[in-house]
């Protein structure tokens, strides 16, 4: 069971958890919140929009910044969906909308698509150098300095 330190956040690490550990922790912890409500309908509506447009599910999402956290009133969601090379190639031009972008902004959702390559292709290093720099950004506690944690989901 997924816990917080008690700073409010998740403890140094990635943290594996499944919807339903991620909604009981951050929305029905805070049952009267509409707004964390709100914002955990906008973030499964884009999950299942970007899922239909790829044609996949099962994909890796990694989940970071204020939403989870204790903060009663988050600004929005930050999250990173990670995306097999043979399905983010071909529909490159097409996620342009499952990316950061104002309207994203405007329901409260900080989006972004990495696309991830196996260990035997030429471009794995690219996979490396993109996760390394992810986790580094999201393990960062821009409040203490210190480290804190992050989510994985599979979608």
């Amino acid at each position: 069971m997924l816990e917080l330190s008690g700073d409010g956040v998740l403890p140094p690490g990635r943290h594996r958890c499944q919807v339903d550990d991620f909604f009981n922790l951050f929305v029905k912890a805070f049952s009267t919140n509409a707004h964390r409500q709100r914002l955990f309908r906008e973030w499964e509506s884009y999950n299942d929009r970007l899922c239909a447009r790829v044609g996949l599910t099962g994909l890796t999402q990694w989940i970071d910044g204020s939403f989870v956290t204790n903060k009663p009133f988050p600004n929005d969601i930050d999250f990173v969906t990670f995306i097999p090379h043979y399905l983010y190639e071909p529909f490159e031009d097409g996620l342009i909308e499952f990316y950061s972008t104002i309207s994203l902004h405007d329901n409260g959702l900080d989006a972004y698509i990495c696309p991830i390559y196996p260990a035997e292709h030429p471009s794995y290093q690219l996979t490396r150098q993109y996760r390394a720099a992810w986790q580094k950004r999201f393990k960062k506690n821009k409040d203490t300095s210190g480290e804190k944690g992050f989510l994985e989901l599979i979608l």
